[in-house]
């Protein structure tokens, strides 16, 4: 949306200005969208990597640990296998049996 920048003298005994940030919520910067929206979908695909793999990582065993970082996954030795295939997993499921990308697209 559009940012429209006000500033206003709440008082009349200070010299301060107050600051106010107004978005035009029915105009919208369509470049800026554009530009954004790459890192959006990247992003967006990370969080849905990241949600499938937790909910499968646990749906066996609730007393494993797993630790993440943005798109970077730690877990105990044992797991680690365990924690390829489910990404293995999660990636066909989203990228092909889904088409998701195709049908964005």
């Amino acid at each position: 949306m559009e940012l429209k920048k006000i500033k206003i003298k709440p008082f009349l005994h200070k010299k301060d200005l107050l600051n106010l940030n107004i978005y035009e919520k029915n105009k919208f910067n369509t470049r800026k969208q554009a530009k954004a929206l790459m890192a959006n979908l990247v992003h967006f695909l990370d969080t849905v990597s990241l949600t499938l793999l937790i909910k499968n990582f646990f749906k066996e065993d609730k007393h494993k640990n797993i630790s993440s970082i943005h798109n970077c996954f730690a877990v105990t030795c044992i797991n680690v296998n365990l924690l390829a295939e489910l990404l293995k997993l999660n990636y066909y499921n989203i990228y092909i049996t889904n088409h998701f990308l195709l049908n964005f697209y």
